[in-house]
């Protein structure tokens, strides 16, 4: 239970930024550039969630569990761009968030100045849209 309530008092932080880092964060992502989308995954044995926050520009920042970002990565501009043509063509509008599971995924995607968001657990599965956006993305994070 506690992890479901961290969940989504993560999930809920995410999709109304309410500390001022994250806020800035979203307002240069969505004035400067257009969009972005935060991934996430946790759960299990560990109980612990990973996050992260990529920026079209193809920075990555990883959210804490104290919810401070800090600089993780950044992707090629190739991958960038491949992953973020990926996301523009998402509609998260018809997808149905899950009840928790085992372990939790989550897929935060803001375009054209609109933010839609989507949670489900490891037995319920998305649109195979939304999980090969999902898998391709979370691997090229956690990429070397």
């Amino acid at each position: 239970m506690k992890n479901f309530t961290f969940f989504l008092l993560l999930l809920s932080f995410a999709a109304c930024a309410q500390t001022t880092k994250m806020t800035t964060t979203k307002k240069n992502a969505k004035d400067d550039l257009g969009s972005y989308f935060i991934i996430s995954q946790g759960g299990g044995f560990t109980g612990m969630y990973e996050t992260f926050l990529a920026l079209r520009n193809g920075t990555v920042n990883r959210i804490l569990e104290n919810q401070d970002t800090v600089f993780y990565k950044a992707f090629k501009s190739t991958t960038a761009d491949s992953l973020f043509q990926m996301m523009n063509a998402i509609d998260l509008s018809g997808e149905k968030n899950s009840a928790p599971g085992n372990m939790n995924f989550s897929l935060i995607i803001f375009k054209d100045g609109k933010e839609q968001g989507l949670s489900w657990a490891d037995n319920k599965t998305p649109s195979k849209e939304v999980l090969d956006f999902y898998h391709l993305a979370f691997s090229e994070i956690k990429k070397p």
